[in-house]
């Protein structure tokens, strides 16, 4: 009883954070509204976003998938499934702290495929360890490339290093996945494609919510807001990264000179609520086909 009473109220200390950054965010960014016109160009932008948010939520699934592939799922678990699962946790994980999306896909996964649990926590280590890489790739080559100098001009310096460290990443990762946990390891070589498509995406929408607020951003500045993004949702310390996002793109915006704080969090608002749109409808329908 005490243990459940101090997750309730890490829960709900989490929520109540969320939602205060997230108020705060938008009254910050609300001064921003009066210079926002929404032109023909720019709503097709919006459905450009909303195109690669479904992108993003494909990438998950096919990543979860391929990793999943080297566990004991009995019977191994369809694409499609796994598409299901992504989604509904996409939605699931707007419930109060911790990983809710997680959680339900494990025992889903344990009730009908017989994967232990212990296996369903260590795929999501190994996709969370992908996304940590990745993030740490991206600042090194942003310290490498800009070293003192922010905002720069993207002058294409950085692709080279970024596809040399991808192919690295590619090589060695199956190996010492293999070596660590001691099993084989199905369709690896995958693994840090698929992850390093879906920051890429997760860059795009940025970029374009950057464009539409009427302050674009480089594609490679963006590449920086997204792996900022993406390591304040690993956290989960508030649902989904609520509220800690759009401070963390705000500010990590600011010091890069790229915007203000509050037009950065205008942006990845704009984001946030795309994302929304698309995943509310999209996870009731996939919770329906789980059920």
């Amino acid at each position: 009883m005490p243990r459940m009473l101090g997750q309730n109220f890490w829960r709900r200390l989490g929520l109540g954070v969320g939602l205060v950054l997230l108020l705060w965010a938008i009254i910050r960014a609300g001064g921003e509204l009066a210079h926002l016109s929404l032109t023909g160009a720019h709503w097709g932008d919006l459905l450009m976003l909303a195109g690669l948010v479904g992108m993003n939520l494909f990438l998950t699934g096919a990543l979860h998938w391929c990793v999943t592939l080297s566990f004991d799922a009995r019977p191994p678990v369809r694409l499609g499934r796994m598409m299901e699962l992504v989604v509904a946790s996409a939605l699931v994980n707007y419930l109060p702290l911790g990983w809710p999306g997680p959680a339900a896909r494990s025992a889903y996964l344990k009730l009908r495929h017989q994967m232990p649990v212990r296996q369903s926590v260590l795929a999501l280590g190994i996709v969370l360890g992908l996304s940590a890489l990745l993030a740490a790739g991206v600042a090194a080559l942003a310290l490498l490339n800009y070293p003192g100098k922010f905002p720069a001009e993207l002058s294409g310096g950085p692709w080279g290093g970024a596809l040399v460290g991808l192919v690295m990443l590619t090589l060695l990762v199956p190996p010492a996945v293999r070596r660590v946990f001691r099993r084989p390891v199905v369709w690896g070589w995958a693994w840090v494609p698929l992850k390093a498509a879906d920051l890429a995406v997760g860059a795009g929408r940025l970029w374009l919510a950057f464009r539409v607020v009427g302050h674009p951003v480089g594609y490679f500045d963006a590449l920086m807001l997204a792996a900022a993004d993406m390591v304040v949702s690993m956290l989960a310390f508030t649902p989904n990264g609520l509220g800690l996002s759009e401070w963390a793109v705000g500010l990590l915006a600011q010091f890069l000179q790229l915007s203000t704080s509050p037009v950065g969090q205008l942006a990845k608002l704009l984001d946030r609520a795309v994302s929304v749109l698309i995943i509310i409808p999209t996870g009731l329908w996939a919770l329906l086909r789980l059920r």
